[in-house]
């Protein structure tokens, strides 16, 4: 544990709606029950802080489909790191991955967030501020409890529900740190309201740090 010491492609998106609406889902209870059989990629915990930022590449689907979109990111998803118990867990939003069948923000532990069967990558990212980053930890797990929906809107400025990007980007402006440094993406063929927030326009942050990162894909 931390111690203080563009325009995207018109045929993505179609493709990326059709997925979205019409090809049946892959996660059901069986994965769930079998969750902790699955290995995961290896990451060194001590290093990592509240409120650290971790990107994870996908490996389903609508996985690939935001990241031909989003051709400047290596990364699909994105979450924010907390401490429970001195144990790492990552909160974020994500579409059908929920054991009751409702898309509420997870928190889910740092090895059920990097398992090989939804990771192939991942990267850590730091804020220079850590007080900021731990408030801003503290507001996604307040998120959390909350009860919160995924954002399948993809409304950036509509506070009710949140998408990933949406997630970190407003935990972080809670304690006053622009993140984007205002800088957002524009879609020729939105899923709901322009502006977005994809996972590269993070990534490229000039606030942020990289801190680790591990790779599997070609």
């Amino acid at each position: 544990m931390c111690r203080d010491n563009k325009l995207t492609k018109t045929s993505c998106w179609l493709i990326l709606i059709f997925a979205a609406l019409f090809i049946p889902k892959t996660f059901d209870v069986r994965d769930v029950v079998q969750a902790t059989t699955y290995s995961s990629l290896d990451i060194d915990s001590d290093i990592l802080c509240e409120g650290d930022i971790i990107f994870r590449r996908g490996i389903s689907l609508i996985s690939n489909m935001v990241l031909e979109a989003d051709a400047s990111s290596p990364y699909s998803h994105v979450g924010i790191i907390i401490f429970d118990s001195l144990q790492p867990f990552v909160v974020h939003a994500v579409p059908d991955e929920s054991e009751s069948g409702i898309d509420y923000i997870k928190k889910d532990s740092l090895n059920q967030f990097l398992r090989k069967d939804r990771a192939s990558a991942y990267a850590v990212y730091r804020h220079y501020d850590r007080t900021a980053s731990r408030l801003a930890a503290k507001i996604s797990e307040g998120y959390y409890k909350k009860k919160i929906l995924f954002d399948s809107a993809f409304d950036l400025f509509d506070s009710k529900e949140l998408y990933c990007t949406e997630l970190v980007w407003k935990a972080y402006k809670e304690v006053n740190v622009d993140i984007t440094n205002n800088v957002f993406d524009t879609l020729t063929i939105p899923l709901g309201k322009n502006p977005y927030l994809l996972p590269g326009t993070l990534l490229r942050s000039s606030r942020l740090t990289k801190i680790t990162n591990v790779s599997f894909y070609q």
